[in-house]
This record gives C-alpha cells, structure tokens and sequence, in this order.
C-alpha cells in the first residue's frame, strides 16, 4: 500500500489567531519497501496573500519573493495532489507530524473557493498521526517527551534529512518516522 504523508507551512499574523498555507509539502512512499515514489514542493500563491511575517522568513527560509515566484493557486496545488494520490493508488488517510495538516488544507481550499472540491475530498476524516504514536511510545517507557520531529528522530536513531520547517523535508522525515513505527509494530 502506498501512503502520502502531509505538511503544510503557515504564515501567521503576531498573535497566532490569523494563518494562512504558504507551502504544501508531501511525499508518496510506499509503505512496505519505504521507497519515496513521489515529492512534491508547493509554494501557494493565496488570493489574499500577506506579506510573511519577518519571524516565518527566518523559521521556513520561504520568502515572499519566492511565493511570488512559484505561488501556485490552492486550485492547481489541490488538482496535483488529486492526480498524484490516483496515479499511486494511495491509501486516503494521509500521514502527518502532530495536528490536522489534512483539515488544515481542506479548510484552505474551501476559503479560497467553494468550488474546488468537487464530490469527495482527496483525504478521509481521519490521519495518521505519528506524533502521537511517538508521545504515546514515550509516556508508555517512562521517557521525556517534549521536543518536535527532529529531535524525534534523533531521538528514534532516524536521520533527520534538509532544514527543519521544510513542508518537504518534514513530510519526508514523518514519513520516516510512519515507517519507523510500522516495522515496530509489525514485531
């Protein structure tokens, strides 16, 4: 079965109420071999886009030149996500590190226009949550728990590949991290 594992990169207004996607990162693996089928980089160009605040430049290293360059509407970003996940025949839950990036982005697409979505959403309800699995593999030995996906994956003996704050590059080491879990529980 192959799986696609999800991240996005927000940009936030100073009080962290207003987000918007700037990147759309993921990555089609296949869950037995853990060979990447697919990558993808995307770079969303909203109709309302604000300039990135100075704080989410230095943390995700995207500038408002580059969405201006490779912006793509949440139209054509959701229209390659459906062909990939069709092409790889991909299970509909996609894989994520922490929170809803799944409901995230369907809750941006319908923003930007209610008519992208037609029929059935590419996602199901639900997602594969590997943070969790790693919390609760934690708190179940005792372990300290704090820290986010790198530190996870030093943490599990996974190298932790590219820059942190990579809608790619997470969606890559999550996908790692999926595969990390999936041959432990296979035991």
């Amino acid at each position: 079965m192959n799986y696609i594992s999800l991240d996005l990169e927000m940009n936030h207004d100073d009080d962290g109420r207003t987000r918007e996607v700037i990147q759309v990162g993921y990555v089609i693996g296949d869950g037995e071999t853990g060979e990447i089928l697919e990558t993808r980089n995307l770079f969303v160009k909203n109709k309302n886009t604000r300039p990135l605040k100075p704080f989410i430049v230095e943390l995700t290293g995207i500038t408002d030149e580059i969405i201006d360059a490779k912006g793509q509407s949440m139209q054509s970003i959701y229209d390659i996500i459906l062909r990939d996940m069709a092409v790889h025949d991909v299970f509909m839950n996609p894989i994520t590190w922490g929170g809803n990036d799944s409901a995230e982005l369907r809750e941006w697409i319908n923003a930007e226009d209610n008519d992208i979505i037609k029929g059935r959403y590419a996602f199901g309800r639900r997602w594969i949550d590997c943070k969790t699995m790693y919390v609760m593999e934690r708190l179940a030995n005792g372990r300290h728990i704090q820290g986010g996906l790198k530190n996870a994956c030093r943490k599990l003996g996974i190298q932790f590949d590219g820059p942190a704050h990579d809608a790619t590059q997470d969606a890559i080491n999550t996908f790692k991290v999926f595969m990390h879990y999936r041959e432990k529980l296979k035991e």
